[in-house]
């Protein structure tokens, strides 16, 4: 149940209204960061959804725990046309992969860049302090991605730590979508 004010009319779309009427400069940066996200991050479906998954888990948000990769190109309902769809991205995880995802250190699902993914994730979430001095961990890391792609990842898991959180915390979650940005 919303913990904010939300009409009737807007009931199928909550995230929206709250972004839209509440804070509309700011919930069009917060909706052009995540549709960037999900359009543009250099990350495989897998590798993405590992590290989103693991942030849904952490932030308790009950939409983003239901989402599956192979509904993102639908997930803004309608109103954004992906340049860039998941689908055409790489192999798209299945049930298998989101069951793992909690026992990710033991799982023989995962590559080594997806786990990769998933800790980073995890360690976001729970220990952003956890990377001070941890050399080996970004030894590792630099051994398997680009400067570019450790960006992109940084960027995304923050993106859904802040707005899983966020959804979650408002009471949104019931119905959460990505909000198209709004002009402000």
């Amino acid at each position: 149940m919303p913990r904010v004010h939300i009409p009737e009319e807007a009931a199928d779309s909550p995230t929206g209204y709250v972004y839209s009427q509440y804070v509309p400069k700011i919930g069009a940066a917060a909706a052009g960061l995540s549709v960037a996200v999900y359009e543009h991050s250099l990350l495989s479906p897998r590798e993405m959804e590992g590290a989103r998954y693991r942030t849904a888990q952490i932030n308790g948000c009950s939409m983003c725990l239901e989402h599956r990769a192979v509904h993102n190109d639908t997930h803004l309902a309608g109103t954004h046309e992906f340049e860039r769809p998941m689908h055409t991205r790489g192999a798209l995880p299945d049930e298998a992969f989101y069951e793992a995802v909690a026992d990710w250190r033991h799982s023989p699902v995962f590559s080594p860049r997806e786990r990769l993914t998933i800790a980073f994730a995890e360690r976001i979430g729970l220990e952003p302090r956890s990377f001070d001095g941890d050399e080996a961990f970004w030894g590792e890391l630099h051994a398997h991605f680009t400067d570019a792609v450790i960006v992109d990842l940084t960027l995304s898991c923050a993106s859904w730590v802040a707005m899983g959180r966020v959804t979650h915390i408002l009471g949104l979650d019931d119905h959460c979508r990505v909000p198209q940005p709004v002009a402000a």
